[in-house]
């Protein structure tokens, strides 16, 4: 839950800069958290209702409803896109290392240089990540 704060707030700085809305959110980790169940039995004394498709029936048919998902039905990724991601990838670990260096170890563990080295790490994250997903 902190987690899903911080990038919260890292949205509300940066999103008017061109941040992509975070899907990481405290009600969506709550939303996630809670487990529910579902019972059936008032509706079967109320109004004589009984279930068309029994349960696992059911789920062994949603199940089979997603077999476009599976690996074999994905398309091949091009090895020059793992390439440019990676290197991204090391481009944004060593300016997030400067960063580092230049805000944190210099300074000290003030709380202002780690606010602004956290947001630009979910930023650096939301933005290659948006790349790898492209």
């Amino acid at each position: 839950m902190p987690i899903a704060h911080l990038v919260e707030l890292a949205y509300k700085l940066l999103g008017p800069h061109g941040m992509k809305v975070t899907q990481l959110t405290p009600s969506r980790v709550r939303l996630l958290s809670c487990s529910r169940t579902f019972d059936s039995s008032k509706a079967k004394d109320l109004l004589g209702y009984a279930p068309v498709v029994p349960l696992q029936e059911g789920i062994k048919r949603t199940i089979d409803s997603f077999s476009h998902l599976t690996a074999q039905n994905q398309p091949k990724k091009e090895v020059n896109d793992t390439v440019q991601w990676k290197k991204q990838t090391l481009i944004a670990i060593v300016i997030l290392i400067t960063l580092y260096i230049n805000f944190v170890a210099t300074t000290g563990y003030s709380a202002i240089p780690i606010a602004i080295l956290v947001a630009l790490i979910i930023f650096f994250w939301r933005f290659f990540g948006s790349k790898k997903s492209d």
